[in-house]
């Protein structure tokens, strides 16, 4: 008995050139499509600028039903000013302006929080004192400067960095937080 079957085999060669642009080409496609994913999540996930976004409780929440007719056509004056109300109400108020500012230390006692100010006052730097009481960890931080751009904050860490040898952490803080002489 013989075997008729015709075995196809194929053989797929590459030099190192080969190898080297097939990685390489697969590399750029990677590449491209982690672009893309990051691009397609911030446009995705995000709301575009200039709309605010739907809170869930919006979502959730189920507008209660009159069983009379009549009386949703006497309230309905009504409820179109409490409708222009809540129109009004739901506006979102301007958010308040938040500023960079250093954090150049953090402190369990008040006593070592204000000899820290004074140091820094010394140095010739404006500084303030951020209370436990607003931060939930206890801990009693002192601020260096008011920063309107991330940029002058990043310029003058690293010239405390430089000069005085300390590592100053920027932190966003609305100006309601900053108290500054």
């Amino acid at each position: 008995m013989t075997n008729d079957v015709k075995k196809i085999a194929f053989r797929f060669e590459l030099s190192w050139g080969g190898m080297f642009g097939l990685v390489a080409v697969c590399g750029c496609i990677f590449l491209w499509l982690f672009l893309l994913g990051v691009w397609a999540g911030q446009t995705i996930l995000l709301p575009p600028e200039g709309t605010q976004s739907i809170s869930f409780a919006r979502l959730t929440s189920k507008p209660e039903a009159t069983k009379n007719s009549d009386k949703a056509k006497a309230t309905e004056p009504a409820a179109q000013s409490a409708g222009a109300a809540a129109t009004a109400a739901a506006k979102p108020e301007p958010a308040e302006p938040s500023f960079f500012s250093l954090q150049v230390g953090a402190f369990r006692e008040m006593e070592s929080a204000t000899n820290a100010k004074d140091e820094w006052e010394a140095r010739g730097h404006k500084t303030f004192i951020q209370p436990a009481s607003e931060n939930s960890d206890g801990l009693i931080r002192v601020f260096v400067g008011k920063f309107e751009k991330l940029s002058e904050a990043n310029a003058v860490a690293a010239k405390i960095d430089q000069e005085e040898g300390v590592q100053a952490y920027v932190a966003l803080l609305p100006a309601s937080k900053i108290h500054l002489p």
